[in-house]
């Protein structure tokens, strides 16, 4: 008889379909972070265990010709599951890298499977990944839980011209599971993403039905280097029931109505 614990650990990587919508520009204006505790409804976030991780980071929220941004995916290709292009429009180009270990210790936690994005030409493109089932092993799990192939992740790159030095990369979306289980009620999701107040910009976290979300710390890059160097923003969040819930952030100016960029990041809890 064929074991059914590993379409657990196969649906534990791919938790988050994440969006980023980068639009406007970024204006010089001093800002204090808004730094707030990590206890919440009742909630003392720092005795909650963290059984998912991801990291988005972007320099900015535009990319110039020359830039690439880089997509680190949770698989488990021993399993039979592995991260595949679904979409890349014309204008950038999209390369599979040298897969990694999650813990070179523990194959259970599985591989992080590496994409490079390069801007070739100005205006927006999008690109997409899906889980995509390489055995015959994992064709029938996937046909026996269809939600399986319908994890994906998806982004959307606005792309100038300009003469400003290119970055390699711009922007990094990276996932990772420590626990190697699916987020269970109760205990926590760490997202963490780049930002830097002193431009006018903060990222705020959007009330969610059913969601905890701890207030947002933000800590510099590096704690003895002056202000406006910039740094990341970090939320826990926590459901009490199971179920698939959506963390919005934005990243948004005082007095503005539209965001210079979004994350979206769907999240379940069983």
């Amino acid at each position: 008889m064929k074991k059914t614990a590993p379409i657990c650990i196969v649906i534990a990587a791919l938790l988050l379909m994440l969006t980023v919508v980068s639009a406007g520009c970024v204006q010089d204006q001093a800002q204090q972070p808004a730094v707030g505790t990590q206890i919440k409804d009742g909630i003392d976030f720092s005795k909650l265990t963290v059984d998912l991780k991801t990291d988005i980071i972007k320099e900015g929220v535009t990319y110039n010709v020359g830039d690439t941004m880089e997509v680190r995916l949770q698989s488990y290709p021993y399993l039979g599951f592995e991260w595949t292009i679904k979409k890349c429009e014309d204008g950038i180009s999209v390369v599979e890298g040298i897969a990694s270990p999650v813990d070179v210790y523990d194959q259970s936690k599985g591989m992080l499977q590496s994409f490079t994005i390069t801007a070739l030409a100005e205006g927006d493109h999008g690109f997409a990944f899906e889980l995509t089932p390489m055995s015959q092993e994992a064709k029938v799990l996937a046909a026996q839980n269809p939600a399986i192939s319908s994890y994906q992740y998806a982004d959307t790159i606005h792309v100038v011209k300009s003469d400003e030095p290119n970055l390699t990369p711009r922007g990094m979306f990276s996932t990772t599971s420590p626990s190697g289980e699916l987020p269970r009620a109760g205990n926590a999701v760490e997202i963490t993403v780049n930002g830097n107040p002193s431009s006018g910009y903060q990222w705020i976290a959007q009330n969610t039905d059913g969601l905890v979300i701890s207030d947002p710390v933000y800590t510099p890059y590096k704690a003895d280097e002056k202000l406006g160097i910039g740094g990341t923003y970090s939320w826990k969040i926590t459901a009490a029931a199971p179920g698939t819930y959506k963390f919005t952030a934005l990243n948004l100016r005082d007095g503005d109505n539209t965001p210079a960029s979004r994350i979206i990041v769907d999240v379940i809890f069983t």
